[in-house]
């Protein structure tokens, strides 16, 4: 069954014509009722990876101006999305366990249509460990985040931000050069 896009009140429930177009939304089809609602199929005209590809409209969320106002594609979201499972197989195929490979392969096109660009977006989202399958496993947001939960900050038992950019950076500061460093006199013996 296709999603189902819903209007607000006050907005005519005036069918448009087939082929006619709002926004990046083109009517394909007659108007039905589904679920007491006068609906039309629609395709998305904007063609991009992230969205849906046809749903069933709502006539007044079509006659409401101000959906289309963005210029933004309305087939996005949890409406949307594939089925958890779908993404969690496909994310572990691929090795991905943390959200910056996540967010790789969401940008390369390497996980279903529609998929959101973070899977924490997913009511079905417990934690990293469980949607990697990896036992007792967290990212690195996810143990950050749980010991500012337990205040250790207040114990100062956490860097401040600026000591944690501090030693962050001395791991990727460049090696001092040794060139030019030459002994000119030989060790005392």
């Amino acid at each position: 069954m296709l999603p189902l896009l819903v209007g607000r009140d006050g907005f005519p429930e005036t069918p448009l014509k087939e082929d006619s177009s709002r926004g990046m939304l083109v009517v394909r089809g007659e108007p039905h009722l589904r679920d007491g609602i006068v609906v039309q199929r629609c395709l998305c005209g904007c063609s991009q990876r992230a969205c849906g590809l046809e749903s069933d409209v709502d006539v007044k969320f079509l006659n409401d101006p101000s959906n289309f106002e963005t210029g933004d594609c309305v087939f996005r979201g949890p409406s949307f999305f594939p089925p958890y499972a779908e993404v969690v197989e496909a994310a572990r195929a691929q090795g991905i366990t943390d959200t910056a490979k996540y967010r790789e392969a969401f940008a390369r096109g390497r996980l279903p249509r529609c998929s959101p660009f973070d899977p924490s977006e997913y009511r079905e989202w417990i934690s990293w460990a469980d949607f990697t399958g990896i036992p007792n496993y967290h990212s690195d947001a996810e143990l950050y985040d749980g010991l500012i939960a337990l205040d250790l900050h207040e114990l100062a038992l956490l860097p401040t931000p600026e000591l944690r950019r501090f030693l962050l950076g001395l791991r990727s500061a460049p090696k001092p050069p040794t060139w030019g460093l030459r002994r000119t006199t030989s060790p005392p013996t």
